[in-house]
């Protein structure tokens, strides 16, 4: 049941399963969090913040809050093949850039789809100018 609440929060926010679910939103990401984890430990990346990865066409950028309000994670997700590739501490913009310099092709991204955060636009900028 976890699993399945964990995988419903990647398509939808954290307070709509809660409700459709009659858990708590705290709970869902709980259980989110864990299926990411899950997830990137069964790629083999989980481990190690310092591995290539690989470079989408089209990559997908977002945060989430661990603590709502306070800790914030940063998502990559491969968005051609509905695939997450990491996650990451934080949000800042020196976080995201680190992040994206772990890209093995830079220049291979396309396209970015991102959300309103100060630290997006510019890491992307900085660091996949071809995008």
């Amino acid at each position: 049941m976890r699993r399945y609440i964990g995988t419903q929060a990647l398509n939808q926010p954290l307070s709509d399963v809660g409700n459709a679910l009659h858990v708590g939103s705290r709970f869902v990401q709980t259980c989110f969090q864990t299926m990411l984890e899950e997830e990137l430990n069964a790629q083999g990346t989980l481990e190690d913040e310092t591995s290539d990865l690989p470079s989408p066409r089209f990559l997908g950028i977002d945060e989430f809050a661990r603590r709502k309000g306070h800790v914030y994670d940063t998502i990559l997700c491969d968005l051609e093949h509905s695939k997450m590739l990491e996650v990451s501490d934080g949000r800042t913009l020196e976080a995201v850039c680190r992040l994206l310099g772990r890209l093995k092709d830079p220049h291979a991204v396309e396209a970015v789809s991102m959300d309103m955060s100060t630290s997006f636009r510019p890491a992307v900028q900085q660091c996949l100018p071809h995008a």
